[in-house]
């Protein structure tokens, strides 16, 4: 929502996904597209500005209304959306245990249970994970599904745990 996402994981999960070898982790999150009609066929009276701006309005009061659209009738897909853009990065068993020794991970309760919260935002094409020191960029590696199974260049600091620039 609005360039962000909320990741939240079981803590044994996590533990788990910490603490066993050979195991990674891919987070995905969705955005949903929200486009004027093509109206491809239609001639009389058009005005090729309108449909983007009325996708625009949708937009903006999906974002605006999101939480409050939920609360309401508990569905995510209140509007006729055209597609989803997906975005995802993996994280190895190592990059994990160094991201919560880093303190990308949170405690959160929800409805009386225990929940660590990974907090990502997505700018400029960029995903950033949030910690208490600020938003910190994922290396392009991790973006991608062939550098989990290939090696590249950046494979051993990858393997020793490196996932954002910060660990260069």
């Amino acid at each position: 929502m609005q360039g962000t996402a909320r990741i939240y994981v079981d803590p044994e999960e996590l533990g788990y996904l910490a603490t066993t070898p050979d195991i990674s982790s891919v987070y995905c999150f969705f955005t949903p597209r929200i486009e004027g009609e093509p109206q491809s066929f239609d001639r009389g009276g058009f005005e090729p500005w309108r449909a983007s701006l009325e996708a625009e309005a949708d937009q903006n009061f999906y974002d605006t209304h999101f939480h409050l659209r939920k609360r309401e009738t508990g569905c995510l897909s209140s509007f006729d959306f055209k597609g989803f853009d997906l975005d995802y990065f993996w994280l190895n068993n190592q990059q994990l245990i160094r991201s919560i020794d880093e303190g990308f991970w949170s405690d959160e309760w929800i409805k009386g249970k225990l929940l660590k919260l990974l907090r990502v935002q997505i700018s400029e094409d960029r995903i950033l994970l949030i910690n208490h020191a600020g938003k910190h960029p994922v290396i392009r590696e991790t973006r991608n599904m062939y550098y989990l199974y290939k090696r590249s260049k950046s494979s051993d600091k990858i393997e020793q745990g490196a996932f954002n620039l910060d660990h260069y």
